[in-house]
């Protein structure tokens, strides 16, 4: 079967969110984000993927980076990503240093079809019919972003605690 795909970045016109945050414990961003990212998402374990971990432990200075995606599925055809990577460094005495942390998003809508009307069918049931719905997987996707920047926040008392 083939299959029709829409991608939707769901910061556009931007392509990701990124900050920088110093600070005390930097590092606990990484230990946090896995649950962060499922209880803003709504999401199970099963949606929740954590590919890449790395720290340094040579030197006085230690760097991390890390990459936590969720995937939530909205209906039977579309699903929202976002991805986060995290990269820093702390000190191992102070415990002092810095966190650059990129989110990312894109809203995924994909139509199986097997005959060419089918993949006519499909154009216009979007065009038409499930446009808005994907506008408002667009709108609740790019709020889940805003909120998980804040979340992070907070974790060192820079935002208000938005849960």
């Amino acid at each position: 079967m083939e299959s029709l795909k829409f991608t939707d970045d769901l910061l556009a016109p931007k392509s990701k969110l990124k900050f920088e945050i110093k600070g005390k414990e930097p590092f606990k961003v990484v230990k946090m984000m896995p649950s962060i990212i499922k209880y803003i998402l709504r999401i199970t374990s099963t949606d929740l993927f954590s590919p890449v971990l790395k720290w340094d432990a040579s030197g006085e200075t230690r760097e991390f980076y890390a990459e936590i995606s969720g995937e939530p599925k909205k209906d039977k055809w579309s699903k929202v990503i976002v991805k986060a990577k995290v990269r820093g460094t702390q000190n191992h005495k102070t415990k002092e240093g810095k966190v650059t942390v990129e989110l990312k998003g894109v809203l995924q809508t994909e139509y199986t079809y097997s005959i060419f009307i089918q993949r006519l069918f499909w154009l216009l049931y979007n065009k038409y019919f499930y446009y808005e719905q994907r506008r408002r997987y667009l709108a609740g996707g790019r709020k889940d972003i805003e909120t998980i920047k804040t979340e992070v926040l907070s974790l060192f008392g820079l935002a208000e605690k938005p849960i």
